[in-house]
């Protein structure tokens, strides 16, 4: 199938996003942090707070690629367990 010039680009943030997942963790959590109005986000380890924030991001980007991302359940649970 090929690609629109209007889906190049969301393709080219989608790699661009699945490159550099670990960066982004880290400075969402950064401002997490120093957000007073989300106090939980202090209380949480950072196992908790990568919990599920990964699997968004690759939702985000097969999103942006226009796939479906049908992850099969036991992959979600060994995520999650990470």
């Amino acid at each position: 199938m090929k690609m629109t010039l209007l889906q190049q680009p969301m393709v080219g943030l989608a790699d661009h996003l699945s490159a550099r997942t670990e960066t982004i963790l880290a400075a969402w959590r950064a401002v997490c942090e120093r957000d007073p109005l989300l106090p939980t986000a202090l209380n949480l380890t950072e196992e908790e707070f990568h919990d599920n924030v990964p699997n968004f991001l690759k939702a985000l980007a097969y999103r942006l690629r226009r796939e479906i991302w049908q992850a099969e359940p036991m992959h979600i649970a060994r995520e999650h367990g990470l």
